[in-house]
């Protein structure tokens, strides 16, 4: 059982508690949770490398900074998606992984829920996935449950209506309140919500979203490690702890490291190009060092 069920705040099994009703219910979800993470190595997923699963710029879900109630924003790019060209248990794996990084950057669960925006423009049904929606949903419902505040779809169009007949069976009437389907003039429907700055251009917004990404790469990468730094300067496990020579970082180094990982990511491309790839893949004991 993983270790996470330790240190679970009031908040996050408030959340068991409104998913499965009873205080046992909740407890043996939490327990399966526990399994689950330690069975998938989900405390150790952040350091996975999944880039070679899309080409930059072109990652089919992704997550961008807070709407305007301060949920941040799950992108879904489903025209991107050609099902079976990654197999669903690993494509679930990069979604569990954003996800966990979701968590540590903006408090994901503890502090608000997440605003899901299913973009579907150039969307057909060549681009809809049973098999993936069946791997995702149970993850979902049951190891996040009450993490997902609201989930905009638009448009809307018969082909979605037959994914929508499937996904429905997947949910509960509570999860089904949360979905809006949106159609007819859907960008003043999503503009409410979300700032056109991160309104995808596709749905009529401001954000070319391949060139945010190209852009913020580096940035995003140093976000996930500092989270992961400040996490480690609060924890006590000791597993989790930077070390050389069996001497573990102290406080004041791991702050160090943090502001090197900055620096990396501030990097320009000429100096990038100039210092290498070493530099941009550096582990924190070599920074450490």
């Amino acid at each position: 059982m993983s270790e996470w069920i330790f240190n679970r705040q009031d908040v996050e099994i408030f959340r068991y508690l409104l998913g499965f009703r009873s205080a046992k219910n909740a407890f043996e979800k939490m327990k399966a949770t526990a399994r689950w993470r330690k069975s998938e190595s989900i405390d150790t997923i952040l350091s996975e490398d999944f880039s070679q699963l899309f080409e930059p710029g072109k990652e089919e879900m992704l997550y961008l900074p807070p709407d305007s109630k301060g949920r941040p924003i799950l992108l879904y790019r489903s025209a991107l998606h050609t099902p079976g060209r990654v197999d669903p248990v690993l494509f679930c794996r990069y979604i569990t992984q954003q996800t966990e990084k979701a968590i540590m950057q903006y408090k994901l669960g503890t502090e608000v829920e997440s605003c899901v925006l299913v973009d579907r423009i150039g969307s057909g049904l060549k681009n809809q996935d049973p098999a993936l929606l069946r791997e995702l949903v149970p993850i979902i419902l049951n190891h996040y449950p009450y993490q997902v505040g609201k989930v905009y779809i638009a448009p809307i169009s018969p082909t979605f209506n037959v994914i929508w007949g499937i996904l429905k069976l997947l949910l509960d009437e509570s999860a089904r309140k949360r979905f809006l389907l949106c159609d007819g003039d859907y960008t003043s429907t999503l503009l409410q919500d979300i700032p056109a700055e991160l309104l995808p251009s596709t749905l009529g917004g401001e954000l070319d979203v391949e060139d945010w990404l190209k852009n913020r790469r580096d940035l995003v990468k140093a976000d996930v490690e500092l989270a992961i730094l400040e996490k480690q300067l609060d924890s006590s496990i000791s597993k989790e702890s930077i070390s050389w020579a069996n001497k573990p970082a102290k406080e004041e180094e791991i702050m160090g490291i943090a502001a090197v990982r900055v620096y990396i990511a501030e990097l320009s491309d000429k100096e990038k190009e100039e210092l290498g790839p070493w530099i941009a893949g550096i582990e924190n004991n070599d920074i450490l060092r």
